[in-house]
């Protein structure tokens, strides 16, 4: 769980007024992976997408709320 925790504190990306964390990827596969080991250790999250970008690329966004994490991300 901690190892979770630090590679989402490293690669996300924090929106305080909405206190959540979001994780965007390109992959589907990398983002359900993640999503689905979360859950495993009782992290709930959503999945949004697929969206497109300004240069026309898909990406998909993970939204984890802060309260989830119990606080140790911030």
């Amino acid at each position: 769980k901690k190892q979770l925790i630090k590679f989402i504190r490293k690669k996300g990306k924090i929106r305080k007024s909405r206190h959540e964390i979001r994780l965007n990827t390109i992959k589907k596969k990398n983002i359900l992976n993640l999503k689905r080991d979360l859950k495993r250790v009782g992290i709930n999250s959503k999945l949004f997408g697929p969206y497109k970008s300004g240069s026309n690329s898909i990406f998909y966004t993970l939204i984890i709320k802060i309260r989830e994490l119990n606080t140790e991300v911030l």
